[in-house]
């Protein structure tokens, strides 16, 4: 593949919101050496691709899993990570502190992803109700 084709499929994959077929489609033709050697429906589609608003950082990041909200990735940091990580041990506890900044389905979610995040358990799991004394629902305690 010349550079100059390599350049422009790469920057059409790289900058604007593809499916995976797409990309699959686009990725398949990689033994063409120039734009001409593309079939006819592939060159249709890089250009249907090029044609796209590029995709923001911003997509970007929400894509891979970052909190794009304003201050969201601090606000992640301090609870668990930083000062406020003292501050809570229970999904309670983390709840009724996010309640001061998020709404209270917001702070639900949040709570609980951090929770997991920080002790590896869910909140409501078996796991996490024997750690902290409680029976377990059945008989057994995790896979089964």
């Amino acid at each position: 593949m010349s550079p100059a084709l390599s350049r422009r499929l790469g920057a059409a994959l790289g900058l604007k919101p593809v499916t995976p077929a797409e990309r699959s489609r686009v990725l398949r033709a990689r033994r063409a050496e120039d734009w001409g050697d593309l079939p006819a429906s592939v060159q249709k589609l890089v250009l249907d691709i090029e044609g796209r608003p590029d995709v923001t950082a911003g997509q970007v990041q929400a894509a891979a899993g970052m909190d794009t909200h304003p201050g969201g990735e601090e606000l992640k940091h301090y609870w668990l990570h930083g000062e406020g990580a003292a501050k809570w041990s229970t999904w309670t506890e983390l709840y009724h502190h996010l309640l001061k900044y998020l709404s209270p389905g917001m702070a639900k979610r949040t709570a609980a992803e951090w929770f997991h995040e920080r002790y590896g358990d869910w909140p409501g799991s078996d796991t996490n109700k024997v750690r902290h004394g409680k029976p377990p629902r059945g008989h057994l305690v995790g896979p089964g």
